[in-house]
């Protein structure tokens, strides 16, 4: 029986598969496309079952010229570039194909055309059935008795013999290169006849024989267009034949070479993984067989999965069996055998043992957030299901004892991604520590004066009254405040004012629309101010005293360490980083947070961190020199926008200039600072080209983090955190990637900067009374004890000089009774 051999178009695949997820693209969870990979791998699977070869090569094109430049200079010479999303796939699928034991076919100055000819007709010549899977129809020339072309098509496979190339093109294998000289190829550059496409190529081969008849004797063809044409253009027209008439070439490949060897599995598993291709992994069997064993849990390292409830259930394991243990006191005396312990949330644990644990931690959860920044949820049971393709049963008794013996395989995973990353001191020097630092916050918890909020409900109660009569008032009527379909009516029907942007049954009524109209109409401001006030009612004056701990009388919130992606932390039930800065409700909401009898509060907060970030990362003579004399930065760039002196610079151009500031810095647009300030777009690009023209370290900056971030596909901040930006490279979301790889650095790096302190403050603070209790971006917030005050100056110094930038770190701090009057 014959042996057979297949020869793999691997160029054409890998582009076909890209574009077949074009409208919606394959992503992993780093962002990456992965559509090409995938769909090269799905295919390839596909026909190595159906053909079951015995050789097999998959041949590329090298991006670099061929010997038909040499014939033809402008040969390929409309195509497109490579999709900037496909080029970094190409290696992954070279990786993928050694890994399965394939034989990669590449050579200089060849094509893959070329390749898979030359050994196709070794193959037949040897006795070998020889199958090609490719998508170009070049290779049809090649086709015989015993050589055969496959195609998967959306209808099924395809395969081609002569008599199908010659039912499908009108003329017999040998002669596609015929046809294809004189019909052209649009997407090779290669001419053709003007005016000739397939049917009228294979018309007149049918009549005249081949092009080289027509050739050498124009005389034989009546079309008197294409007899002219081939009379004037004799060169171009052989040329075109020399193009696509495929010949054997020298190669470095002997047909033994194509023997599969045994696949690489690991290798294989973990660029599966990597990428999340789940289906993959199951399909491979990778995770299906989970032995659960229990049995007495030994060694150095434990793993610890807690099974939610009121009292908390610990299934512990380490790596081969596994226990449930139900006591507290149990798992703590478990926990002090142990040198170190695996967990996807080590202040869960903490809470549910009632102290954060001394052993090294490895914090399954923090540790995928630093890979991932930018994907949501980080549990166990998602990370099992990504890099094992294990869907897990929840009802399943097993269900907390499976977790428990992959997390011993997660943390191997994870730790080599984070090495590979260069993140192992964020993680162990930042991340790791700072999780012990909120574990004591959130059990600190905040101190709130209850009677003052009951106090300043009522009043916003009363407020809210007044302005919705006054609101009545202006309408002529009574209707729902909080119905945009009835708002609108009002506003819009009956009062006639101008509106704005269209919803599906009604005009928008929301801050926005709502804001432009402020200026000239009483009733738009005055919702504006209800919004307000109902807000603050709802999400604080009442909404708080309900989340009192009634056992510590105190708040306790909580901080998340692995939710936003530049590396800022984020506070939840309740959020206390959302209480307004600005306004005089505001800061009445802040005096209602407290310190206990003996206590004052402490409020600590960088100033200017982010700008100050800005002038180290660019290097900025001026904004550098701004901030060591310790200038108004806002005030010189007011001065220098409105080309006018400093000492003329008004609050209100002053106002304009910080927002210009931040603005750069979070990289808006003109469009985006016109509508933030709500003049022209050519005044706000005004504005950045005068910022720009005195700040060119900034721009430069500008224009190399977003090159950088474009070639490399991520930004990284002073400390190494790292976070990907796929947007910049798809069509329709460039201009948020660009905000994003401008921003994430400094905010990043901020972020970082402030948690290395909170943990230098965390060692200071061990042995005292005063505790730290919030942080809410730039700011630390702590009770301080009396007769302990001096330490106000320990932890600003802290603060300033727990990394020393180009340009000083800043930090006001004041004591006051309340949070309010210490900010």
């Amino acid at each position: 029986m014959k042996e057979t051999l297949l020869l793999i178009d691997g160029s054409s695949l890998a582009y076909r598969s890209f574009y077949a997820f074009s409208n919606r693209p394959l992503r992993n969870s780093k962002g990456m496309n992965t559509s090409a990979v995938y769909g090269f791998v799905k295919s390839l699977n596909m026909v190595v079952g159906e053909v079951n070869p015995d050789l097999i090569g998959i041949a590329f094109d090298l991006a670099r010229p061929t010997f038909r430049h040499e014939i033809f200079r402008e040969y390929k010479a409309k195509r497109k570039k490579m999709p900037d999303e496909l080029s970094p796939q190409i290696p992954i699928i070279h990786d993928v194909v050694e890994a399965m034991g394939y034989r990669i076919l590449e050579e200089e100055g060849l094509e893959a055309d070329d390749i898979i000819y030359t050994l196709a007709e070794e193959g037949e010549k040897r006795g070998y059935s020889v199958i090609i899977f490719t998508f170009d129809k070049d290779l049809m020339q090649v086709v015989s008795e015993n050589v055969r072309i496959l195609n998967m098509r959306t209808k099924g496979v395809e395969w081609y013999d002569p008599d199908t190339v010659r039912e499908k093109y009108g003329v017999p294998p040998e002669k596609i290169p015929d046809l294809l000289a004189l019909a052209g190829d649009v997407s090779d550059n290669i001419p053709g006849i003007p005016g000739v496409g397939i049917k009228t190529a294979a018309k007149l081969i049918k009549r005249y024989g081949s092009l080289l008849d027509m050739v050498e004797h124009p005389e034989i063809i009546k079309e008197e267009n294409i007899r002219n044409y081939i009379m004037r253009s004799r060169e171009l027209v052989l040329s075109s034949y020399s193009l696509v008439k495929l010949e054997r070439q020298e190669i470095p490949f002997t047909l033994e070479d194509l023997r599969p060897t045994e696949p690489d599995m690991d290798r294989l598993i973990k660029i599966y993984r990597e990428l999340e291709f789940f289906s993959l992994l199951r399909e491979m069997g990778v995770g299906e067989s989970v032995s659960v064993k229990s049995g007495e849990v030994r060694g150095d390292v434990l793993s610890v999965v807690i099974s939610g409830g009121e009292k908390p259930v610990f299934v512990i394991s380490d790596g081969e069996y596994t226990q449930v243990v139900f006591d507290k006191g149990e798992m703590i005396d478990r926990i002090n055998k142990f040198r170190e312990i695996i967990t996807s949330d080590i202040k869960e644990l903490a809470h549910a043992i009632g102290f954060y644990p001394e052993n090294k931690i490895y914090d399954l959860g923090i540790m995928d957030y630093l890979i991932h920044p930018n994907q949501r949820g980080h549990s166990l049971d998602k990370l099992v299901q990504r890099d094992f393709g294990l869907l897990l049963d929840k009802k399943s008794p097993d269900y907390f004892k499976i977790l428990s013996i992959y997390a011993f395989k997660e943390r191997e995973i994870l730790l080599e991604r984070i090495r590979e990353s260069g993140m192992l001191k964020l993680l162990e020097e930042i991340e790791m520590p700072l999780s012990g630092v909120l574990y004591r916050m959130e059990k600190a918890g905040i101190l709130f004066d209850l009677k003052f909020l009951r106090e300043l409900s009522e009043y916003i109660t009363e407020k809210l009254g007044e302005i919705s009569e006054r609101i009545y008032e202006i309408a002529g009527e009574r209707f729902n405040l909080r119905s945009p379909k009835q708002l609108s009516r009002i506003l819009f029907e009956k009062l006639g004012l101008p509106a704005g942007k269209k919803r599906k049954t009604h005009y928008s009524t929301d801050a926005e629309t709502l804001s432009k109209l402020a200026g000239e109409y009483e009733i738009a401001g005055l919702l504006l101010k209800y919004r307000e006030l109902e807000k603050l009612r709802s999400s604080y004056t009442d909404a708080l005293p309900l989340m009192v701990n009634p056992e510590t009388g105190r708040i306790h919130c909580k901080f998340n360490q692995t939710v936003a992606a530049t590396g800022r932390l984020s506070a939840s039930e309740p959020n206390l980083q959302t209480i307004p800065i600005r306004g005089e409700l505001g800061r009445e909401i802040r005096k209602a947070v407290i310190a206990e009898h003996g206590f004052k509060i402490l409020s600590c907060d960088y100033s200017q961190i982010e700008l100050r970030i800005l002038a180290h990362f660019t290097g900025d003579k001026r904004l550098r020199q701004a901030f060591i004399e310790g200038r108004d930065v806002h005030a010189e760039t007011a001065a220098i926008i409105f080309g006018v002196p400093q000492s003329d610079v008004t609050g209100e151009m002053r106002r304009v200039a910080k927002v210009v500031n931040f603005g750069l810095m979070y990289g808006m647009s003109p469009y985006g600072l016109a509508k933030e300030l709500n003049i022209s777009q050519a005044e706000a690009q005004a504005f950045i080209d005068s910022y720009f023209a005195e700040f060119s370290g900034v721009r430069d900056w500008v224009e190399s983090i977003t090159d950088f971030a474009k070639q490399n596909g991520y930004v990284e901040t002073l400390f190494g955190r790292r976070r990907a930006v796929p947007e910049l490279l798809v069509k329709g979301t460039e201009e948020y990637g660009r905000r994003v790889a401008i921003n994430t650095p400094i905010q990043g790096t901020a972020a970082d900067i402030i948690k290395k302190a909170m943990i230098e403050i965390d060692k200071l603070l061990k042995d005292r009374k005063t505790r730290m209790i919030l942080q809410i971006h730039d700011e630390l917030l702590f009770e301080i004890a009396e007769g302990e005050e001096g330490l106000m100056e320990d932890i600003k110094n802290i603060m300033e000089h727990v990394v020393e930038l180009d340009v000083p770190l800043v930090v006001d701090a004041n004591i006051g009774k309340n949070w309010a009057e210490a900010h």
